[in-house]
């Protein structure tokens, strides 16, 4: 009975070589990623529109009355100085923003002064990418008829009656 170890063959000795090489090279790697820990955060991909809004639609909160050919889905940042998580929302296409405001207020538990005239209390949504200022007014089927909103886009909730807020203090994950 005959082994590799049994006889010196050039052949059998370079493949122990070579094969203990590779075993302490994997040793080094596996070493030198539990150094490094997680490595540097990832960028986090920008999903296709489409397939957010799928996503979206799966998870969303809203009034279970509204038909489902009328619902219009967005991405919910609450004020910043509450510590609400963002939500996806649906609201129906004939509400104006000011419903929907008092809808996401109520859902949120958030207080909404927005009858009391104070500028400075009453909430407000902007547009998730601009920070631009949606008029209360407007329906959400004027809003998407004119580009300005489209289902599936995010809308910030924040009070004061400032004309822009900036986006990315929205964006904490």
């Amino acid at each position: 009975m005959w082994s590799d170890q049994d006889h010196e063959c050039e052949a059998t000795a370079e493949q122990r070589r070579q094969l203990r090489e590779k075993e302490e090279a994997v040793k080094n790697l596996k070493r030198e990623s539990r150094a490094r820990g997680s490595g540097p955060p990832r960028k986090l991909k920008k999903l296709n529109p489409a397939i957010e809004l799928m996503k979206m639609k799966m998870h969303a909160k809203g009034d279970k009355a509204v038909p489902l050919e009328s619902r219009l889905f967005y991405r919910v940042y609450f004020p910043t100085a509450n510590k609400v998580e963002n939500q996806p929302m649906f609201f129906h296409k004939d509400w104006t923003v000011g419903r929907a405001i008092d809808a996401v207020a109520t859902f949120g538990k958030i207080v909404n002064d927005n009858n009391m005239g104070d500028a400075s209390k009453m909430l407000n949504f902007y547009h998730g990418d601009t920070g631009e200022l949606l008029p209360t007014t407007a329906s959400f089927s004027e809003l998407t008829a004119d580009k300005r909103l489209v289902s599936g886009q995010s809308v910030l909730l924040e009070r004061g009656g400032i004309q822009t807020v900036d986006p990315a203090l929205f964006r904490t994950a």
